[in-house]
């Protein structure tokens, strides 16, 4: 336990470190109109990847010699003082030691992995919720087979158009990916601007993009906590948008033409009665990076001007960045309680008994926060499984009788109770796991531990 706990604080520290670094330089490269979209994307997918498997990737200076190690290890060994005893110099760096390195309290350590793995399940748990509503969306939703023969170019082979009554337009879909379009923009869509939105559409697909966001999802709920890997994402999610954009219109056929030909469906979308939270796991376009996407697309740079080595030049600086935050990551160590030098007789029975006492008494409340928070997470887990089925039902129900009027009132209805229903559910799992942590730091106060 004591390694796994510093092996997942060394690895969250030099996640962080990792991310500011190559952040930063994307937010300078990336300004460079040398690059093109498509690039772009994925450069961000590469730094987003490196922060995440970065720490965890061996690095070249793990492979130096022992003698360069042990000369690079110098810079940490010289904070010791001179009356340092000699066998707690050491005499040959192994590989991480010029590394500096923290100390923390175990008590400490193991509050902190608790509320990260807290977080991660609930994160998580939102993530399935999400990949079953948007299963849900493609099971309710009607197969148009008309508009596959007429726009089969601008289709995959074997990708699906479906209709669905008020979601959409997105691709979906990771085994069997398809093109969703809600029903009411198709009957008033000319033909010009559905191939705009099929031809963006079937870009996702193309490019893997379906597969890419759910390990992109998959690591944002883990990784919950660092608001630098929020803001990679989310320019990620745009770069890919316009990737997708650039591509479509090269297909269209003209710039400007696939710019109002977009517009002209966006116009014409139905009022969503709430953002579905199954957006969260499809190629769906956010109205808020519309003008971004448009400038995009009709000030697209000549390719004269574009520099064939700058992405690799970027990527080199990536790898550089990734290179120097590994070396420069300090290390995690647990505190440990060390006997005196000299014990004297002063030191009575008494004295330690208290201290294995106070020591047992916060292991058990230590063990009793961890019993209460994973009680709380299995709780919320299963309250959200039956919050589902009842919305599924409920949706289910108002297809099948969606003859007898107020549809979109109904479907409303059925989703503000839903809301309602999950936002009491993650206040009940919140409100749980704060009052057990507050029991626990105030055992550890009386206890006399910092």
């Amino acid at each position: 336990m004591t390694e796994s706990t510093r092996w997942l604080l060394d690895y969250a520290i030099e996640h962080l470190l990792i991310s500011l670094v190559v952040a930063s330089i994307l937010f300078v490269a990336l300004r460079l109109r040398a690059i093109a979209p498509e690039k772009r994307a994925g450069l961000l997918l590469a730094a987003f990847a490196l922060a995440v498997v970065g720490p965890i990737v061996p690095t070249p200076t793990d492979a130096w010699p022992d003698s360069i190690r042990a000369a690079a290890s110098m810079s940490a060994t010289t904070g010791l003082s001179a009356d340092t005893p000699p066998h707690q110099t050491p005499a040959l760096a192994p590989a991480g030691a010029h590394r500096a390195a923290w100390t923390i309290a175990p008590e400490l350590a193991a509050l902190l992995i608790a509320l990260w793995l807290g977080g991660a399940v609930w994160r998580l748990a939102r993530l399935t919720a999400a990949h079953r509503a948007a299963r849900r969306i493609v099971a309710v939703s009607q197969r148009a087979p008309a508009i596959e023969r007429a726009h089969r170019d601008a289709i995959p082979a074997g990708v699906e158009v479906r209709l669905s009554p008020a979601f959409g337009p997105a691709a979906i879909g990771l085994v069997r990916p398809a093109i969703v379009l809600p029903a009411s923009m198709l009957a008033a869509l000319p033909a010009p601007s559905l191939r705009a939105v099929l031809l963006h559409e079937a870009s996702h697909i193309r490019r893997g993009d379906l597969a890419v966001l759910l390990l992109q999802r998959t690591a944002e709920a883990l990784f919950w906590w660092n608001p630098v890997l929020r803001r990679m994402g989310a320019a990620l999610d745009m770069a890919r948008e316009i990737a997708c954009d650039v591509g479509a219109s090269r297909a269209y056929g003209c710039g400007i033409d696939y710019a109002d030909a977009l517009l002209d469906s966006i116009e014409r979308l139905p009022p969503a009665p709430r953002p579905d939270r199954a957006q969260r796991l499809c190629a769906a376009a956010s109205l808020s990076t519309l003008e971004q996407r448009i400038d995009a697309i009709v000030s697209q740079p000549p390719a004269s001007i574009r520099i064939a080595a700058a992405p690799a030049l970027v990527a080199g600086a990536l790898a550089t960045a990734w290179l120097a935050a590994g070396m420069a990551a300090p290390r995690m160590e647990l505190m440990r309680e060390t006997a005196p030098s000299h014990p004297t007789a002063a030191a009575s029975g008494a004295e330690t008994a208290l201290s294995q006492s106070a020591q047992e008494a916060l292991a058990a409340a230590q063990d009793e926060y961890s019993r209460a928070v994973q009680l709380a997470q299995d709780r919320y887990t299963n309250t959200l499984q039956s919050i589902e089925s009842a919305h599924t039902r409920g949706l289910e129900a108002i297809e099948r009788d969606w003859q007898s009027g107020h549809y979109e009132q109904r479907i409303a209805d059925v989703n503000r109770r839903y809301d309602q229903a999950t936002s009491k559910a993650e206040s009940d799992y919140l409100a749980v796991t704060k009052a057990a942590e507050s029991r626990y730091l105030a055992t550890q106060a009386s206890l006399g531990y910092p």
